[in-house]
């Protein structure tokens, strides 16, 4: 891909695509992890601007805790109660039956009949003969 417009450099953005940038808009950034220091230095101009980051390390570290539903922040801040959000309990179900088909409570809530009658009462026409089935060119 030729370009014949000085101090163009050929570079691709964050989704890939190619284009020309003037060169004289382009920076460098290197970070040293060991001493935290950012480097700035323009790509076709000499000389470079350093920036020590040290003292912004840990500065953001903070320590939650929580005891008796209260939760505080290490460095200050409102502590929070968070008592009203516990419930202690509230979830706690107990599901019975008083041995009526279809009789269905709940502790402390509703109870509910569940329609389980058959409706001719007769169980034995519930029953299936696969050999009928099968005579009467049905697939089982």
């Amino acid at each position: 891909m030729a370009n014949t417009i000085a101090d163009q450099v050929l570079t691709t953005d964050e989704n890939g695509i190619v284009q020309w940038e003037d060169a004289n808009d382009l920076f460098d950034l290197t970070f040293d992890q060991l001493d935290n220091t950012l480097t700035i230095s323009r790509s076709t101009t000499p000389g470079v601007s350093t920036i020590s980051l040290e003292a912004l390390v840990g500065s953001d570290d903070q320590q939650l805790t929580l005891e008796n539903n209260i939760l505080t922040l290490q460095d200050g801040g409102t502590p929070i109660d968070l008592s009203t959000y516990t419930n202690t309990g509230t979830d706690e179900q107990t599901i019975a039956t008083n041995g009526t088909a279809g009789n269905i409570t709940i502790l402390n809530g509703n109870e509910i009949t569940l329609n389980v009658d058959d409706a001719d009462a007769n169980a034995s026409n519930e029953l299936q003969n696969i050999e009928e089935v099968l005579s009467d060119g049905n697939d089982a």
